[in-house]
């Protein structure tokens, strides 16, 4: 369970480097609990995950405006959560990050993350012990895909996670 307890307190540490709040300005709530099916979430995990949970933001920060929703899988001793955030502006999306990769050498210092060729128009991918994860940025959103648990290799997910992304970002 300790993997669990990383992968939440990873995903924490993202919403609050991009620090998010509730916004009436945004459209059509983005739903990443529908986005992946389970034969998709299955090729990360290694097994069919358990039923979605869906975690609903907002999360307050005064100098920026976005809203944050989560989608939470397990399968045995692996779990991963998609997590969309809609920024005001694209501008807004690409400080975020920028901020979430100066982190990673911080707070996150056991994740090695990088900035990468990938889907959307920015992407990280990074690994730690038990852990990977991808953050995209397509326009004003940013999604991020992280995969933990009991992974012997977690950087073999690397192109697994980056199809999952690739779909994900489809079916914004």
């Amino acid at each position: 369970m300790v993997s669990v307890r990383r992968h939440m307190k990873l995903i924490c540490a993202i919403v609050s480097l991009v620090g998010v709040s509730l916004s009436a300005a945004f459209a059509a709530e983005p739903r990443p609990c529908e986005w992946l099916t389970s034969s998709e979430i299955a090729t990360v995990l290694g097994a069919a995950p358990g039923p979605a949970k869906s975690h609903h933001g907002p999360r307050s920060d005064k100098e920026i405006e976005a809203i944050a929703w989560t989608c939470d899988r397990t399968a045995g001793n692996r779990s991963a959560s998609i997590e969309v955030i809609q920024f005001g502006s694209e501008a807004e999306s690409t400080r975020a990050m920028r901020h979430t990769l100066q982190e990673a050498g911080g707070e996150l210092e056991d994740i090695r993350l990088s900035p990468v060729a990938g889907p959307g128009d920015q992407a990280l991918w990074g690994t730690w012990q038990d852990g990977a994860i991808w953050v995209v940025r397509k326009g004003h959103t940013v999604l991020s895909i992280i995969v933990a648990g009991d992974l012997t290799e977690p950087q073999s997910l690397r192109e697994p996670m980056r199809e999952l992304v690739q779909r994900a970002l489809a079916r914004l």
